[in-house]
């Protein structure tokens, strides 16, 4: 049996790579949205009838 090298399976490993490249993509890009509308929520802030909600 020294002849022969035994093949390790790697599955369990490439799918938890993928899980950890996904998550990452995921919160990287989730990321990028918050801040997306930053400018527009100062503008809110500074002055209520820049909203498209009016305030009664």
């Amino acid at each position: 049996m020294s002849n022969q090298e035994e093949k390790k399976d790697y599955f369990f490993y490439y799918l938890a790579a993928g899980a950890i490249i996904f998550a990452a993509v995921i919160f990287s890009v989730k990321n990028a949205e918050s801040n997306k509308y930053e400018k527009s929520k100062q503008l809110i802030e500074e002055n209520v009838n820049n909203s498209a909600y009016k305030p009664k």
